[in-house]
């Protein structure tokens, strides 16, 4: 007998995200990019 899998839920992904991440991994920036400078001058205002 075959064990089935039962999916619990299935996440939800925005456009936007699905967008934002498509142009990042287009970018051909992997590590310490544009991306990241943005994101931490807003987390340091942030927090």
């Amino acid at each position: 007998m075959a064990i089935r899998k039962v999916s619990l839920m299935k996440p939800y992904v925005s456009q936007e995200a699905v967008k934002a991440v498509s142009q990042a991994l287009q970018s051909g920036w992997m590590g310490q990019g544009p991306k990241v400078k943005e994101f931490e001058d807003k987390f340091c205002h942030y927090i």
